[in-house]
């Protein structure tokens, strides 16, 4: 696929980063589909009220043209500004890359593509390959943490979640592979079942994008690769039907200051962590269900029989653990990937298992599960209700009610006085994560049913992502659009700040007041220039030392690559 242009990068750069006024241009810095609806914000200091604005296509001659409307909100928890002005340019359908004019003052270029977001599925697989631990097939960094292979087991104190101690037999297993699952080294099963299943889920929704193999060492294009780490590391999860591990690493690791993870100190002497929880048991079940089924259809028969095997094992033993405390590790009093609601767990267990073997045994569960489930109220990853509903509603049409109640609840926020950007959700930490998660909801909601109802927030996710916010800025780091993040927390980049973070997708904006209970750990300088583009509600910073805004996580990566893939599977 073809990128932008040097010429227009170095444009593009300049006219982002001026301003005229007080006058601040936000809009999608990726480019729009031709048939979509088509907006920017002017956040202005001043009333910007009949300035006239133009569209010029590649020849100069106007293609388009109005005056700017009244403001649409005033300063609020989403914006810091008193005016804020949208300009609808839907009407424009045709590609290309447009001059955008704005009483001559603020130029900037438009592109208009049929599909903008695919070209960008390879970066966020490369930075997940950035994440890859024991191996020599990673980017970024060299193999690391060789030690892993023998992992001392940890259990819980009367399955206490607080109480964690090595196994009296002193029992070791192989926990070689899988990613770190942020900024630190740990290795989590629940986010790396989360990522693997999402990352096969977009090879499914639209295959024909990712015919990529540059990275790959094995036979498998790109995308598939990646997936197989992630299936290999879950089949090592349990060792046998006596164990089930749900960490590799743990507080050490947050002990021993930046280091690249080849030079980790602690190789050798990690211990991991088993419990039979059937909320991480539920998501490995899934991912493994769904690989078997996609590894089988490639002609992969023997990996596909070991995926399937080893989901129908893990899925019978967290039905017999039915009544488990969900494991979680503790760090002092934080739980780290605490889930304590199996049920969407294990209804996506069930429902893949079924589209696995056909076996309508798993279809039942899957129902029973979903009337438990019914609507989380919030999306992130604890919370695959949405997805786990949009899977069975080819089998149970009634779970689409479970499915449209969250989505009810997230158009409502939508839609709120003075959400000039139209997010669909709360602000916490990992905001933008949640976005996605809404989004792609709403995607596969329309790709189920054909209604349009909840399109807006689809196009308004993607918008923001990729610049059409208080800090027009894409939260995705690419070199090809200006201005990216670029400042991600990780230990790699930190300490080879020349290599370029491509593909890391940022945690994005954050609620104020937890953002202020964490400023001891930040050094944010006071001339910051993002602070005049916080408001009381949210605040983000492209700063490597902010952990809210700045860490990518692998499941984060996952739902971007899920959000981008549906997304240039719409507009195909």
């Amino acid at each position: 696929m073809k990128r932008f242009n040097a010429l227009f990068l170095i444009i593009s750069f300049f006219f982002i980063h001026s301003s005229f006024a007080g006058r601040y241009v936000r809009y999608n810095l990726a480019g729009y589909n031709p048939q979509r609806k088509k907006t920017l914000i002017i956040m202005s200091d001043n009333n910007c009220i009949n300035t006239p604005w133009r569209i010029k296509d590649k020849n100069a001659a106007v293609v388009l043209s109005g005056t700017v409307p009244k403001s649409i909100a005033s300063a609020g928890i989403h914006t810091p500004k008193f005016f804020n002005h949208e300009i609808d340019f839907s009407s424009l359908s045709k590609e290309g890359i447009y001059t955008f004019e704005i009483d001559n003052t603020d130029t900037f270029n438009i592109k208009i593509a049929k599909q903008p977001y695919a070209e960008y599925t390879d970066d966020i697989l490369r930075y997940l390959r950035s994440q890859r631990c024991g191996t020599d097939q990673c980017v970024d960094h060299k193999p690391c943490h060789s030690g892993d292979k023998t992992c001392s087991i940890h259990r819980r104190k009367d399955n206490d979640n607080k109480s964690w101690s090595f196994d009296p037999a002193n029992k070791s297993v192989n926990m070689l592979g899988g990613w770190h699952d942020a900024g630190d080294y740990i290795k989590f099963t629940l986010t790396t079942a989360y990522t693997t299943y999402f990352v096969l889920r977009s090879y499914e929704a639209y295959p024909e994008i990712f015919n990529k193999k540059e990275y790959s060492r094995t036979d498998l294009i790109d995308i598939l690769d990646e997936a197989k780490w992630g299936l290999d590391y879950l089949v090592k999860c349990m060792p046998d039907t006596t164990e089930f591990i749900i960490q590799a690493g743990g507080i050490e690791d947050h002990h021993q200051g930046l280091r690249l993870p080849e030079k980790d100190i602690l190789n050798g002497n990690r211990e991991c962590y088993s419990a039979m929880s059937p909320t991480q048991m539920g998501y490995t079940a899934a991912a493994l269900a769904l690989g078997a089924k996609i590894f089988n259809s490639i002609g992969k028969k023997e990996e596909a029989k070991k995926y399937e095997e080893m989901a129908k094992k893990i899925y019978r033993l967290a039905l017999s653990n039915d009544k488990d405390i969900n494991a979680a590790w503790y760090e002092k009093d934080f739980a780290f990937y605490g889930d304590n609601s199996k049920n969407d767990n294990m209804q996506l267990a069930s429902v893949e298992l079924y589209n696995l073997t056909n076996d309508k045994s798993y279809l039942k569960r899957a129902s029973d599960y979903a009337e438990k489930a019914q609507g989380a109220g919030w999306a992130a990853w604890p919370s695959v209700n949405m997805f786990a509903h949009a899977r069975l509603c080819p089998y149970n049409n009634a779970v689409l009610t479970y499915m449209e109640y969250d989505l009810n609840s997230f158009q409502a926020i939508a839609r709120e006085e003075n959400n000039i950007w139209g997010v669909p959700h709360k602000y916490t930490w990992a905001t933008l994560y949640s976005f996605f998660s809404v989004s792609n909801a709403s995607l596969l909601h329309m790709q189920y049913t054909q209604e349009m109802k909840y399109n807006e927030m689809i196009y308004d996710v993607i918008d923001y992502t990729f610049g059409k916010n208080n800090w027009g800025v894409s939260m995705i780091a690419l070199k090809e659009i200006n201005p990216s993040v670029r400042n991600i927390y990780s230990q790699v980049y930190a300490l080879q700040p020349d290599l370029y973070p491509a593909g890391a997708i940022a945690e994005g904006s954050g609620d104020n007041e937890t953002h202020k209970n964490l400023m001891q750990y930040f050094k944010i300088s006071e001339t910051d220039p993002y602070h005049k583009f916080n408001t009381s509600d949210v605040v983000f910073y492209d700063n490597n030392t902010d952990f809210q805004c700045m860490e990518t996580t692998i499941t984060g990566l996952a739902d971007g690559l899920f959000l981008l893939t549906l997304a240039s599977k719409v507009s195909k």
